[in-house]
């Protein structure tokens, strides 16, 4: 694999590699704490799109692979209850993928009330994306951990992927910002890596053909603004249509047309 690869044919590669001497888990699968002696825990935090993260699904599937894909409520790029992606988790569930909730620190922190801890919120957050998949959240994965601080949600009921037991006790390996570091690089240069492991690919870094990280983000920003010009031209539509405004516009035409002068005196003007 050549890490400088974010095609499907060099994360194929990566997962051929890794998943033929380890069984693949899920966090659910990981749920009384223990873990397999040779295991992959594989997994996908959503921060930008759910469409990426779709086809790294169906990819997936189609290779009997499974994975634990987090999805964040407080995106500034998607919304989970918009019609258009609101089947979005159901669709993860039905191809064999687990869904878990990626959970943004300073996002509870504004949105738990005084005297409350915050942890209902986070909870709230669960209970809505349960309902959205068809099944229950039972992993939870904190974003942006390196800018975020200390992580009052790290103890609940929910499995957590940043529990020592899946970053400290087994090894962990993350694409963040389309950028490998040096140990997972040694891992593949000698192409040996360790036995248990736990691997966070984002799927808005991987394509059919790989593209540099700011290629991959110039596409996506301009994917976006061609979809705000839809929604634009579909909220123009609905005005035009709507019946208060054809008889606000009917009423300010006859209005302009009698203030015209060349069309005669308005209705105020002296005789």
């Amino acid at each position: 694999m050549n890490c400088n690869d974010f095609s499907y044919g060099a994360y194929g590669e990566l997962l051929d590699l890794l998943l033929e001497t380890r069984t693949n888990l899920c966090f659910q699968d990981t749920n009384d704490g223990k873990l397999e002696s040779s295991c992959v825990v594989l997994r996908h935090d959503i921060d930008y799109s759910p469409e990426a993260a779709l086809r790294m699904a169906e990819f997936e599937a189609q290779r009997g692979v499974r994975s634990t894909y987090f999805l964040l409520f407080s995106s500034s790029y998607y919304n989970l209850f918009e019609v258009e992606q609101s089947s979005f988790p159901e669709r993860l569930v039905a191809l064999g993928h687990e869904v878990g909730l990626h959970y943004d620190v300073q996002s509870l922190e504004k949105l738990k009330r005084p005297g409350q801890h915050g942890h209902e919120e986070l909870y709230k957050q669960a209970e809505m994306l349960s309902a959205l998949a068809g099944k229950d959240v039972k992993s939870i994965s904190m974003h942006n951990p390196s800018i975020s601080g200390v992580d009052p949600y790290a103890r609940t009921d929910f499995i957590n992927a940043y529990d020592v037991k899946y970053i400290r006790d087994i090894s962990y390996f993350s694409d963040s910002c389309g950028a490998w570091r040096d140990d997972f690089v040694a891992c593949v240069q000698e192409n040996s890596f360790p036995r248990q492991l736990q691997l966070l690919i984002h799927p808005i870094f991987w394509q059919e053909e790989s593209r540099s990280r700011w290629a991959t983000l110039e596409r996506f920003h301009l994917e976006k603004v061609n979809r705000f010009g839809r929604y634009q031209q579909e909220t123009q539509k609905l005005w035009n249509s709507h019946s208060g405004v054809m008889e606000h516009d009917r009423r300010n035409s006859a209005w302009e047309g009698l203030m015209d002068p060349n069309v005669g005196r308005g209705p105020y003007e002296p005789v």
